[in-house]
């Protein structure tokens, strides 16, 4: 995947913590410069693993609610 917005890329949105989303040996890289990428939106469950990703990701940039 590549993301050529100028501002934030997320790569899953899920709906509800019921919804859940499998992804592994991807690539994912984006052109904007920082830390603009993030996994997930606030809600879901996410099994990820052996990708590649530019340094600076982060897991979501929504509101972790417990």
């Amino acid at each position: 995947m590549v993301s050529t917005r100028s501002d934030r890329t997320t790569l899953f949105r899920l709906s509800t913590n019921d919804e859940r989303a499998e992804a592994r040996n991807n690539i994912f890289y984006v052109s904007a410069p920082g830390r603009t990428l993030s996994l997930t939106d606030s809600s879901g469950t996410l099994e990820f693993s052996h990708h590649w990703l530019r340094p600076g990701w982060s897991v979501t940039f929504g509101l972790i609610i417990p």
